[in-house]
């Protein structure tokens, strides 16, 4: 999971996606284990109200999907 932040002054804006388009990781296997999800907000998007509600929203969803792909015996 990547969170950006559109107003973030550390962490330069679309870094991750560049980092991951040279990886050389299978699309399949990204479409289904990277998230990246923008918020309206700087670097620490969770002290931002409605920016923390979507990345709770937004976690939830990845923490899901990920327990979906667990294969248990």
């Amino acid at each position: 999971f990547v969170a950006e932040g559109y107003y973030d002054g550390a962490t330069p804006y679309f870094a991750s996606a560049y980092t991951f388009s040279h990886m050389s990781v299978d699309p399949n296997v990204a479409k289904s284990n990277i998230m990246t999800e923008r918020f309206a907000a700087g670097h620490m998007m969770y002290i931002d109200e409605p920016s923390a509600r979507k990345l709770r929203a937004d976690l939830a969803r990845f923490y899901d999907s990920a327990l979906k792909q667990t294969v248990v015996p």
